[in-house]
């Protein structure tokens, strides 16, 4: 509905409509529009949003999610401050140890970072399933400093070992969808990454670039020591023969 169509629909004037956004602390109504379709689209269950795919009239499927992925990280960057991202690589580079979190489709997330973290930082581990163990690995360390990846349908599982870190007095970092997500509570710092998808299937290209932006900011701010982590890894990765290699 529009902001009209919404104040005819409850007998109030429009501007009453776009006040109650206001008072919401939304930037107008379309704020508070895009944010309610948001909510209501994590309630949705993977066979409500590929009904709504296949009764989409949209080009090509490949089309249709190249457009959308570009669109995400179009937003992603377009209200992401590169001073988030610093702050969140000075956090990195300032802890003892960095535990991953990313459960479900965000499990590739919260590996993929971890990885390249790990080569320029020691004690990089990454969580991507729940239970005890999980909660172990990322309470065992004090003053560990928590990155979480979580959106829509949110795993319960996820969340669940976000609280337990900050009630530990962890400081977490929250990357997500929206500021409505439940990891973002209490959450040191938030990036909001939009994820939005035609259909079913998750896309995470905008995650994967926020991701790959803390990497590189982590570098920077540490250039020496970067490249000597990245010695040190290349010497493992030779020793073990991580790599193909022409020469054997």
């Amino acid at each position: 509905m529009t902001a009209a169509e919404l104040a005819r629909a409850v007998q109030v004037s429009e501007a009453t409509v776009i006040r109650f956004a206001a008072s919401l602390s939304f930037a107008g109504y379309p704020a508070f529009q895009r944010e309610f379709q948001r909510v209501l689209q994590a309630e949705l269950t993977t066979v409500r949003r590929m009904q709504q795919a296949l009764s989409a009239d949209d080009a090509t499927p490949e089309t249709t999610i190249a457009e959308q992925e570009l669109a995400n990280i179009r937003r992603t960057f377009g209200q992401l401050e590169p001073a988030e991202v610093r702050a969140v690589a000075e956090a990195v580079l300032g802890a003892p140890s960095v535990r991953v979190v990313g459960l479900r489709a965000s499990a590739c997330l919260a590996d993929y970072l971890a990885y390249q973290l790990s080569q320029l930082r020691p004690d990089v581990r990454s969580i991507t399933s729940g239970g005890a163990d999980a909660t172990e690995i990322l309470l065992g360390t004090p003053e560990a400093l928590v990155i979480a990846f979580a959106f829509a349908r949110y795993p319960r599982e996820a969340v669940d070992l976000v609280r337990a870190a900050r009630i530990a007095g962890r400081s977490v970092v929250a990357v997500t969808d929206a500021f409505g997500s439940p990891i973002c509570d209490g959450a040191t710092r938030v990036l909001v990454a939009p994820a939005s998808s035609p259909t079913f299937v998750d896309l995470y290209a905008a995650p994967f670039a926020v991701a790959a932006a803390i990497v590189y900011d982590v570098s920077r701010l540490d250039e020496r020591g970067a490249l000597a982590g990245l010695a040190r890894f290349e010497e493992r990765a030779a020793q073990a023969r991580v790599y193909w290699s022409r020469n054997g």
